[in-house]
């Protein structure tokens, strides 16, 4: 379930792109555990500058609803590095994948 991050293909130049301050792990729903489903899911997610999530969307479902609720809920509690444009911190928005497998 570890996370990468995968920088907007139209957002403005940055040096540094923003990353997770801890690794992302979301909680794999029970009921989603008890049907055998798993998956991948992508978000886009919008990082303020001071590091803090303000925006999350799912870019690719994994399919199963609960699993991509799942992940959009542990990105809404991430808190991020910024990025950073020169020594400036700048708000960016980045493109996540997050791992569901059973295990």
């Amino acid at each position: 379930m570890d996370a990468q991050l995968f920088p907007r293909p139209h957002q403005a130049q940055v040096d540094v792109p923003p990353r997770p301050r801890q690794t992302i792990r979301p909680v794999n729903p029970k009921g989603a555990q008890r049907r055998g489903e798993q998956g991948e899911v992508e978000l886009e997610v919008d990082v303020e500058s001071d590091g803090a999530v303000v925006a999350v969307s799912v870019i690719r479902s994994s399919g199963f609803p609960d699993l991509d609720e799942a992940a959009v809920k542990a990105m809404r509690r991430a808190v991020f590095r910024p990025a950073r444009a020169g020594s400036e911190a700048v708000r960016s928005t980045v493109r996540q994948k997050l791992e569901f497998r059973l295990k």
